[in-house]
């Protein structure tokens, strides 16, 4: 009886732990992204060895883990200062020690920079590039986050673009196709960047943080910021569907149809949050799977 009670409890206490883990990296903001991004430069490379694209989708993901975790190490004091920025930032909120956070960063490093190392030179530079840029845009002593246009920049590169291109260079060979793609995506980020900022905003202000948004004074344009998305999903869609056979053309079509239906039957006042931030990440990890296995 003791028995089953004390495993019990450590069962527990591992969920507990592993569910904090996962809210310090904050995996559920960008799980489907990167996943497709790297299905997307694997698709236009030629890649079809399971070890290298579960190898790199693996090695990607970690990268991106790090440079969220960093982040939320760097800016803890700041979040500090606000309740909600606080609740997401689990050091903030003193769930986890620096120790730990840090702990957990240096292996995150290690894991994604042994696969890119694994899967070749090319992979590795871009992977490199991938967490020094994630460092870099965070570390307060340098701080790119707070350089305004520069912050912009850097975030489209360490967040989007170098994961596609760890992906696309597994084949050496460069097209037209991967450079539209490798755009699309930098622009993307760049916008999904700008509205991180204005949804801080004040918070940003408040920690003296001069970032583009704060800098420029973008507030005044965030009613029009999401149309900013039209231009680079539309061409990413464009010479992706160009490159699809007919089977994948017909599955995705009628998967953005099931989108449609199910962004428009949402409730209007969560339609926009819940969609972009939950339902977003899982579209991106079916359309990934529909551009691995279909082709």
């Amino acid at each position: 009886m003791f028995r089953h009670l004390y495993l019990g409890m450590f069962i527990s206490k591992v969920q507990q732990y592993i569910s904090l883990l996962l809210q310090f990296t904050r995996i559920s903001e960008y799980y489907g992204s990167i996943f497709f991004i790297s299905c997307l430069g694997l698709f236009f490379a030629g890649i079809t060895d399971s070890f290298r694209i579960v190898m790199v989708v693996i090695a990607n993901i970690t990268a991106v883990a790090f440079s969220f975790m960093f982040n939320d190490i760097e800016d803890a004091e700041d979040d500090r200062k606000d309740s909600s920025k606080a609740a997401r930032n689990p050091i903030a909120a003193d769930l986890i020690g620096r120790g730990w956070a840090y702990f957990f960063c240096m292996i995150s490093v290690i894991v994604a920079g042994l696969i890119y190392y694994v899967l070749g030179w090319p992979t590795f530079f871009f992977g490199f590039l991938s967490i020094a840029s994630s460092f870099l845009y965070s570390w307060k002593p340098i701080r790119i986050k707070s350089l305004p246009v520069i912050d912009v920049v850097a975030h489209a590169v360490q967040l989007g673009t170098t994961q596609f291109f760890a992906a696309s260079s597994l084949n050496l060979s460069i097209s037209t196709t991967i450079v539209l793609a490798a755009i699309s995506i930098f622009f993307m980020s760049a916008i999904a960047d700008i509205n991180n900022e204005l949804r801080d905003y004040d918070v940003d202000r408040a920690a003296n943080l001069s970032n583009t948004a704060s800098k420029f004074n973008m507030r005044v344009w965030t009613g029009y910021i999401q149309f900013g998305w039209l231009a680079p999903v539309f061409l990413i869609l464009t010479v992706t569907l160009m490159n699809l056979s007919t089977t994948a053309k017909v599955f995705t079509f009628l998967f953005f149809a099931l989108i449609l239906v199910v962004y428009f039957n949402s409730a209007p006042q969560t339609r926009r949050d819940h969609f972009f931030y939950v339902r977003s990440q899982q579209i991106a990890v079916i359309w990934g799977c529909i551009l691995l296995f279909l082709r």
